[in-house]
């Protein structure tokens, strides 16, 4: 039977393997590698990372010891990084002094006041990797709402009624994929929510954010037509005929 407990406990072994020896790796590559939906995976990693077997992060899993011992790297998570730091470099250069900004809860933001801490912006977030660092000049404004711990981010009715009161003139938003005939989707429908809300608040500039790897891909739940996106900022890997597509809707797109 394919849900059987044998099957079911068969998988979940093979994934804390694959995750013990590569360090971290997306769900995308846990489906591809053991023959299963993205579904599938995404709901095997609650329930491994509820039993502490896992740490949850931005679009997959990681070993849940990998940061306590300090000799041991991840390389895949040191791209990741490399290549998220590149893309809030670009994303940072589009802010100028006085810029007020929703900023979303993705992973790859966490790096954006990295490169912008020394303008006069106003941040206005559910993003709490963001809240936590050092804003330099820039003013952090918390949207409030419930804390989800596993992805490190705000979310819920509260948040929501903040953003609906703000009005900004530009906006940043991680998303887990964008394509010109879906556009903006995400794995949950809160995040999806959240996004859709802010987009709906900016009046001027809709930035997205992603790795070449969810370029022309898409997701569960639509946080915004393809219409709704003036720049995408992506790097050197993804699928050059999806960023085509996604020029041709009217979108600027950056390759870092």
């Amino acid at each position: 039977m394919k849900n059987s407990k044998s099957v079911i406990e068969k998988r979940h072994s093979q994934i804390q393997k694959i995750l013990f020896e590569k360090g971290s790796a997306t769900t995308e590559e846990l489906a591809e590698t053991l023959k299963v939906s993205t579904a599938t995976i995404r709901h095997d990693l609650v329930l491994l990372a509820n039993k502490g077997l896992l740490r949850r992060t931005f679009g997959g899993a990681e070993f849940p010891h990998i940061h306590s011992d300090p000799k041991r790297k991840d390389p895949v998570a040191e791209k990741t990084s490399e290549v998220r730091k590149k893309i809030c470099s670009k994303a940072a250069g589009l802010l100028e002094d006085g810029d007020s900004v929703l900023v979303n809860s993705s992973a790859t933001a966490r790096y954006l006041l990295d490169h912008a801490r020394s303008k006069e912006l106003t941040i206005i977030t559910n993003n709490q990797r963001l809240l936590n660092s050092d804003p330099g000049k820039t003013t952090l404004i918390s949207t409030g709402g419930t804390v989800d711990p596993s992805r490190n981010s705000l979310t819920g009715p509260i948040m929501l009624n903040t953003v609906e009161r703000t009005l900004t003139g530009k906006c940043i938003l991680g998303v887990r994929s964008i394509s010109a005939e879906t556009g903006i989707t995400l794995t949950e429908m809160d995040e999806a929510a959240a996004a859709q809300k802010m987009i709906e608040q900016t009046n001027d500039q809709v930035i997205v954010i992603a790795e070449g790897f969810k370029i022309g891909k898409k997701e569960c739940f639509i946080a915004g037509s393809i219409e709704k996106v003036d720049t995408l900022i992506t790097d050197e890997t993804a699928d050059a005929e999806a960023v085509k597509k996604i020029q041709e809707a009217g979108v600027t797109v950056y390759i870092v």
